[in-house]
């Protein structure tokens, strides 16, 4: 199941304070693409740049991150990489050049989201040539539609549901998208008003104030990313002011000078993970921005790196040994990892083909 940055300019140009002109409004594609299915319950959007994104490249510099001994798994995935890239190339022939991720909240708290795939459909294009092409890709089990000249695709609810939307203020996403850059990936995720009062209503009887307060305060989060040959990672914590954002910034130094902190930071991995992972105060937000000029994609490949090299020390030897003290306490449970082979429940049986 698959269940926004407006930039206005105003130029005024005139010779005279009586003789003034006004330029058009510059409105994001990105949120123009979203509005007619943004309503009081969105709290996420994601947006795939398929023009830009090099999934080859991208493919081949992970897959160096990988284990020696996980060749196999290495060649499954490059597999399914020519597999999808096949299909961002239809897609992209069709006028499809973009695809977003939709996630509304349920109408109760922890009631399941409805999360639904838009790809708009460039004027004079055929949107059965982009129905076509997701259609046969291997997992995709119910129909795409057409919506507003756009193609939907999401669980057997979603047209009902989007036929019900009643479209409404963008801001939240405006103001994400504005942070987002023009990325291959950006992410934005912002906090209903339903959203911000169960956060408030879940803060503990006799708990912080200062946490209702904050909860209220937060406006938004970002993750906005381009993969490789130029990767580059940045997010962006949103915030009313910059008094909670330095609120936010206190709490986050007050965790790292805890005991548990301490204990992450004694730890080689956790130490990297923390100078790497700390974000920098910046007005109403805090930011942290990884690119090849600054450092910050070397330092968190060489992480990666040894993360991948301790998941499969603690799997070999059944010891989930995590920095600060994650993790089971006395270690893995007993008969973990299981033996090779042993079933495990609920899984899909192996196949030739990775996407079944």
């Amino acid at each position: 199941m698959l269940r926004k940055t407006l930039c206005c300019l105003f130029v005024v140009l005139g010779m005279t304070p009586l003789a003034r002109a006004e330029e058009p409004v510059l409105v994001d594609p990105r949120v123009a693409a979203v509005a007619p299915y943004v309503n009081d319950k969105t709290f996420m959007v994601l947006h795939l740049n398929l023009r830009k994104l090099d999934l080859k490249t991208a493919t081949d510099r992970f897959a160096a991150l990988a284990p020696a001994d996980a060749a196999d798994q290495v060649g499954q995935a490059k597999a399914v990489v020519k597999i999808v890239e096949f299909a961002r190339q239809n897609l992209i022939d069709s006028g499809a050049g973009d695809l977003y991720v939709i996630a509304d909240g349920g109408e109760e708290p922890g009631a399941q989201p409805m999360a639904y795939l838009v790809v708009p459909v460039e004027t004079g294009n055929d949107p059965q040539k982009v129905i076509a092409t997701l259609s046969s890709m291997p997992g995709v089990d119910q129909d795409p539609f057409v919506h507003k000249g756009n193609v939907l695709y999401g669980d057997p609810e979603t047209k009902t549901y989007v036929d019900a939307i009643q479209p409404g203020d963008t801001t939240r996403f405006k103001n994400a998208f504005k942070f987002a850059g023009q990325t291959d990936i950006q992410v934005a995720i912002a906090p209903t008003p339903a959203m911000i009062e169960q956060a408030q209503a879940n803060v503990p009887a006799g708990g912080d104030e200062a946490q209702q307060e904050l909860a209220q305060a937060m406006r938004g989060f970002v993750l906005t990313a381009n993969l490789p040959p130029k990767p580059a990672l940045a997010f962006f914590l949103l915030m009313k002011d910059d008094a909670s954002a330095k609120q936010v910034n206190d709490m986050l130094q007050e965790f790292l000078q805890s005991e548990q902190g301490q204990q992450i930071k004694a730890h080689p991995l956790g130490a990297k993970m923390v100078e790497l992972l700390t974000p920098t105060l910046d007005g109403d937000k805090l930011r942290l921005v990884m690119t090849e000029q600054n450092g910050g994609i070397a330092k968190l490949t060489e992480g990666l790196k040894e993360g991948v090299a301790l998941a499969k020390d603690a799997l070999e030897n059944g010891a989930l040994a995590l920095p600060g003290g994650f993790g089971p306490p006395g270690g893995a449970p007993e008969g973990f990892p299981p033996p090779e082979g042993t079933p495990i429940p609920g899984a899909t049986p192996p196949s030739d083909n990775p996407f079944k």
